[in-house]
């Protein structure tokens, strides 16, 4: 026999297989019931860290504006706004010696896409 045919008559075979095979196993057990007290219980107290919140410290100057957020008291990001320009981010370097300015906080490697060509 040729290869081809043996692998198309062996596709069926295991496609049944696999099939058989899911429908065997069981389904989870369902979840318990809810009293019905439980639904006019309020829900439980939700203590917030205050370490892992972020300290926004805004200050305008004449030209510009800038937010300084830090988290734990470790500075994450300055945002500038200048007057009548659009805003841009100053993100400090990993040894804390100065900042790089980016447009966005969006890490993600943006590939220039120019026209090279067009018909």
């Amino acid at each position: 026999m040729r290869p081809f045919v043996r692998l198309a008559a062996a596709v069926p075979f295991l496609l049944g297989l696999a099939a058989g095979a899911a429908q065997a196993q069981t389904a989870p057990p369902p979840p318990p019931p809810i009293p019905a007290d439980a639904a006019a219980l309020p829900p439980p107290a939700f203590a917030s860290d205050p370490d892992l919140e972020q300290q926004v410290t805004i200050t305008h100057r004449e030209r510009e504006s800038t937010e300084e957020v830090r988290v734990g008291g470790v500075l994450q990001y300055v945002r500038v706004t200048p007057r009548g320009g659009p805003p841009y981010f100053l993100l400090p370097n990993r040894d804390g010696t100065g900042f790089l300015r980016r447009d966005s906080l969006d890490q993600s490697l943006s590939v220039p896409q120019w026209r090279l060509f067009s018909w």
